[in-house]
C-alpha cells in the first residue's frame, strides 16, 4: 500500500481506536477496583477469623470475580449499543432531510433520445457532516 492509503485507512480507524483505548482503559480501573475490594475481603477475613469460615471468604471472592466479569461486559456492551443508536440516529437523520426525488403526481418520461449528450458542472459546493 501507498502512504496515502495508510494515512487515510489510519484516519478512518481513528474513532474506533479511541474507543477501544478506553474500554480498554475502563477495564483497567474496574480491574483495579474490584482487585482492591478482593484485598479488602481478605484483610477483613484475616482479621476476623473466629467469626468466618473459609466457604463465607470463598463465596465472596466468587461474588467479587462475579461482579468484576459483569461491570466489564455491561461496559462492553453499553458502548457496543451507544455506537449502533449513533449510527441509527444518522440514518434517520438522512431519511429525515433528504428531499424525496419522486413526488406524487409527478411523472415524467423523458424522449427517447434523451440523453443525446450532457455535461456535468459543479461550482462552490459545500457537504458538511451535522
Amino acid at each position: 500500500m501507498d502512504a496515502q492509503t495508510t494515512a487515510r485507512v489510519d484516519l478512518s480507524q481513528k474513532a474506533f481506536y479511541t474507543l477501544f483505548c478506553l474500554q480498554r482503559w475502563l477495564n483497567v480501573v474496574i480491574d483495579l477496583m474490584m482487585a482492591g475490594i478482593a484485598v479488602g475481603t481478605i484483610t477483613l477475613a484475616v482479621v476476623l477469623r473466629d467469626s468466618t469460615t473459609g466457604g463465607d471468604i470463598g463465596v465472596a471472592l466468587s461474588v467479587v470475580l462475579v461482579a468484576n466479569t459483569t461491570l466489564l461486559r455491561l461496559v462492553q456492551t453499553w458502548t457496543t449499543f451507544e455506537t449502533s443508536l449513533g449510527a441509527i440516529a444518522r440514518m434517520k437523520a438522512v431519511q429525515h432531510d433528504t428531499p424525496v426525488e419522486d413526488l406524487p403526481g409527478e411523472c415524467l418520461v423523458p424522449a427517447a433520445n434523451w440523453p443525446s449528450d450532457g455535461a456535468i458542472e459543479i461550482r462552490n459546493l459545500t457537504a458538511s457532516y451535522g
